[in-house]
Formats: C-alpha cells, structure tokens, sequence
C-alpha cells in the first residue's frame, strides 16, 4: 500500500489537526451543507466526516440516529468513508450487503445503511482528510448526476473548512502578534513615566512630546490589552453605550480643552447595550470624536448623542467644522482619500478613520451614514444592533 493512501500517514493528519475541522464538532456550517445534500438527493442521511487513524467524525452531519449524532463519531469498524480515503476517488455503493468491500460493516445492522455515495474531502494543501457522502436505507442506483452533485457539495463542505482554517491561522498569527507588542510598548510606557518623574530634568519645549508620548502608547495598550480579551468575539454585547462614549469624551477632554472646543454629551437613553465587541464600538467612537476635534475650530461645540428605536442603538457624532464637499462623498469612506477639510491645529490626517469606521461597523451588521450636506458641518448617524 503506498504511504499516501495510508489512514495514520503522518502528513494527512497533520493536516486535519492544523486546520482545525475537529475543534469544532458539531460544525453548524457544515451541518447546514449535509441538510441541504440530504434534501438536494432525497436521502435520509448526509455526513461530512472526517476519518483520523483510528475513527471517523461527523463535522457536519443531518439524520444521524440520537446516540451517534450525540456522540458524532463512530469506531473505523463502522466507517464506510475509509474506503473513500483510502482509494482516493468517489465510493459508489448501490447494495452494501452484497459489496464484498463493506459487506461484514457492523453499520449496516446498526445504523440501516445500505447504500452509499461518498467523495474525498480534501483540504486546502492536498492531503485527504475524509469524505462527503449521502446514504439511504435502500438499494439505490446512483446516477452522473448525484455523483455530481454530491461532488458539488463537497467543494462547498472543503471551501468552508479552508476558510476556517485560514480563521484560525489568522488567530494565531494576531495572538503572536499581541504577544510581541506588549512587551515594547510596556517599555515604552515606563520610559516616558521616568522622564515625567524628572520634571527638572526636561524642557518646557519637550515636556508635551513626552507627554503625547505617554498618550499615544497608554491608546496603544489599550487595543492591546482589548484584543487580547477575547470580547472581540461575535455576540458580545458592549455593557453601555454611555460607559464607552464617557471614556472616550474623558480621554480627548485635555485634547478638546486645548484648542478651546466644547466636547458635550447628550445622553438620551441611560443604559443601552448593543450586540458587538466593546473594543468596536470604542474605536469606533473614538475615531469619529478624533476626527470631530481635530476638524472643529476654536470656540465650536462637538456633541455625542446616544439614542435608540426599536431594533438600534444609535450614535450621532457632530461638529462645527467645514464638513464635505460634493466631491468629498465619493470617496468619504476609501481608504488614503485626501478629503477637502484641512485640520485646524495643524495635525496629521492619514485618510485612514472613516475607511476604518465604516469597516468596523459593517463587520458588526451596523450601519453608518453622513446626515449633513455638503458644505454643512459634518453629523454622523452610527447604529448597531440592540441585545434583548
């Protein structure tokens, strides 16, 4: 027997093991994709399994009796989708009784299966990692057409692995990549302590360097410290709209006091929790507030205020600034667009925020739209979706 077509090859389960797919049994995914081949071929059962050396599990799987679908997974004894591993190329099995290949298979006493049409399951660098396969309780003489579409069914099932494994690998590479920014960042953050420390020590000229220093890498760890929790989940729901504008308006005070700009916070619903991350609905805020300070002029007001309706929780973001022009809406939400507004003390734009914004918020299902006219001063109307 070759190497490759061995069930305990080391490659091919090493490959199962680095994408993923058994981490996550029952598989909601892939148990939709085996519900809609049951229905696609008429066929009581429909299973996505992955076969290791030693059994076979059912990522994705519609019809299975109680005890094996609790279970998800039987011994090799039972496993019909080995042979499909095994030879590489689609089972076709019109009577497993009188199959000498499956005929002594205890699943056909215990679990009524009889006939079978299964296709490898491959993942996304070639190995083999089990099969794709609809059964009926009945002889069945398969047709081109249902090995078609069970060969459909499965590039589907392998699309959705792929895309989760490139999931995880994405995962690991953000855990690592938090991993390594702590530590500079934390010796940053004790370094400008130190030359805060020594007042006598450090001009008047370069106090506020020191200080923007110390500002800019508390932000920093602060997304840090916020990705590394694991509220970036999907489902987590922001304890309050208020607490997240409160602590954003908090830390851009200094900012907007300096240029003499009024930061006012209009808080029509109290308690308001919406089902997104925090650390969204922070960045989100805070880049849309940085924008409004940066753009408003001396003496203007920048106001925040928090609403609802029946499905929303609701932000609007406005200023006193020049706001957009006509050409400005084309490209108010791309990437590196150099918008007409210019900031009024002197700082950088890197036409990044809005791209950001907007990303962010459409991850969450939410929405984000410029009310004002060109021309006018800019007002944002953001909304995420309520949790009850």
């Amino acid at each position: 027997m070759n190497r490759v077509d061995r069930l305990d090859d080391a490659a091919r389960l090493d490959a199962i093991h680095d994408c993923g797919v058994l981490d996550r049994v029952p598989d909601d995914d892939l148990d939709r994709i085996a519900d809609l081949a049951a229905r696609a071929l008429d066929t009581p059962v429909s299973l996505v399994t992955i076969v290791t050396d030693d059994r076979q599990v059912f990522s994705g799987a519609c019809g299975l009796p109680p005890a094996c679908d609790e279970s998800r997974e039987t011994p090799l004894s039972h496993s019909f989708c080995q042979h499909a591993v095994r030879e590489r190329r689609p089972l076709v099995i019109r009577d497993a009784r009188e199959d000498p290949r499956v005929a002594d298979n205890p699943a056909i006493r215990e679990l009524g299966v009889i006939s079978y049409l299964g296709v490898p399951l491959f993942g996304h660098e070639g190995e083999i990692l089990g099969a794709f396969c609809v059964i009926d309780t009945k002889p069945r003489d398969w047709s081109l057409g249902d090995l078609r579409t069970v060969r459909e069914f499965t590039a589907l099932a392998s699309s959705v692995i792929a895309l989760q494994s490139a999931r995880k690998r994405e995962k690991s590479a953000m855990d690592l990549l938090i991993h390594d920014l702590k530590t500079p960042l934390a010796s940053i953050r004790m370094a400008t302590d130190l030359l805060g420390s020594q007042s006598g020590e450090v001009s008047e000229t370069a106090r506020p360097l020191v200080d923007s220093i110390s500002e800019c890498t508390d932000a920093a760890l602060r997304l840090v410290e916020s990705l590394a929790r694991r509220d970036r989940m999907a489902g987590e729901t922001t304890p309050c709209l208020s607490t997240v504008i409160g602590s954003v308006v908090e830390r851009y005070q200094s900012v907007a006091d300096d240029k003499g700009t009024n930061l006012i916070v209009r808080n029509g619903v109290p308690s308001i929790s919406v089902i997104s991350p925090g650390w969204i609905v922070e960045r989100v805020v805070e880049n849309l507030v940085s924008n409004a300070v940066k753009f408003t002029p001396p003496g203007g007001n920048i106001e925040i205020a928090v609403e609802e309706d029946s499905t929303h929780g609701i932000i609007f973001v406005s200023d006193n600034g020049p706001g957009f022009s006509a050409d400005d809406l084309r490209y108010l939400f791309r990437r590196y667009s150099p918008l007409s507004a210019m900031p009024t003390g002197g700082e950088e734009s890197t036409g990044l925020g809005l791209s950001i914004v907007k990303r962010l918020i459409e991850q969450e299902r939410g929405e984000i739209h410029l009310l004002s006219s060109p021309g006018q001063p800019a007002r944002f109307r953001v909304s995420f979706l309520l949790a009850r």
